[in-house]
């Protein structure tokens, strides 16, 4: 596509099941007419398989691309896809996006949401996902002019949640439902205006930041590993993946010993330093910044095996 001339970007990222490729469509095809709404991208039960990897459509018309993903939420992802998702996130940001449209149901918010937005913090800056991102909740059951209310009473006395909200100047509720007693097109209408309305007055574009892929997908295992991937994933294969897809598995040179440290033999210590597990034994601060640190609580690799493989 290097002499197509492409207008506006959009990234649209969220779990399995919660109305994300329809939200792609209307923004695609700028519409909200159920036509629009499905289709290029797969909608409904056909497109559990298709969207666990990233969907790219190019309108000719509006000059204007879609990016459709996953990410990394959804429990039945392999190692494989995992890191093919990550390297296409960081692929697909690196030259800049308009908007990122960030889905999530309106419910109780699931590891897969949650790790998606780390993901996504780790990408942008702050000041730029704030400016450049809409969080659109779906499945809403409120009526038109109760928005304020409704999200207020969901987010509740959850920290998280309101940490996460905090994060967008705009959300969106929703209800895009096609079909059924629930179906709204009146809702759906002002989701798409709303949406398309942000898209358009993002005047320029934000990259994403550069980032350590091998890092980043440990520490995606770290936090949410237990949770997501515990009956698909073995760890081990996802590093022999690694090894054959041309990612590093060394973690640099060890500030200790001034060796290579291989990944597996890794310690990141809270203050972002890495040595090799075994020249922390008898330390208790950091030899580069004198932080203090507990060996027992410093994330190795070797925990994640063994939290994993049990």
């Amino acid at each position: 596509m290097a002499n197509v001339e492409i207008g506006r970007i959009a990234l649209v990222i969220g779990e399995t099941g919660v109305g994300k490729s329809t939200l792609a469509n209307i923004i695609y095809n700028e519409g909200f007419s159920e036509d629009h709404c499905t289709k290029p991208f797969k909608v409904g039960s056909t497109a559990a398989s298709v969207t666990r990897a990233s969907s790219m459509q190019y309108n000719s018309v509006t000059k204007n691309c879609v990016i459709d993903t996953v990410g990394v939420g959804d429990p039945v992802l392999d190692e494989q896809d995992i890191l093919g998702n990550v390297r296409s996130l960081v692929r697909n940001t690196a030259q800049g996006v308009n908007a990122v449209v960030v889905v999530m149901r309106m419910a109780r918010v699931p590891h897969a949401a949650r790790a998606n937005m780390y993901v996504l913090e780790k990408l942008f800056a702050p000041r730029d996902l704030r400016s450049h991102g809409v969080l659109v909740l779906t499945h809403w059951e409120g009526e038109i002019g109760d928005e304020d209310g409704d999200l207020t009473r969901w987010i509740g006395e959850d920290q998280e949640i309101k940490e996460m909200v905090s994060r967008f100047d705009k959300v969106i509720l929703t209800n895009n439902q096609l079909r059924g007693k629930g179906a709204d097109p009146d809702c759906r209408e002002k989701c798409a205006k709303e949406l398309l309305d942000f898209i358009c007055g993002t005047t320029f574009k934000v990259k994403a930041r550069p980032v350590n892929l091998t890092e980043l997908v440990v520490d995606l295992f770290r936090k949410f590993g237990a949770f997501m991937w515990r009956r698909t994933l073995k760890v081990k294969d996802f590093m022999h993946k690694c090894g054959e897809s041309g990612v590093p598995t060394f973690c640099g040179e060890c500030p200790a010993c001034y060796e290579d440290i291989k990944m597996e033999d890794s310690a990141h210590l809270p203050c972002n330093h890495s040595f090799h597990v075994e020249c922390l034994r008898h330390q208790a601060r950091c030899p580069i910044c004198r932080e203090a640190f507990c060996l027992e609580e410093t994330f190795c690799l070797k925990d994640i095996f063994t939290l994993l493989e049990t």
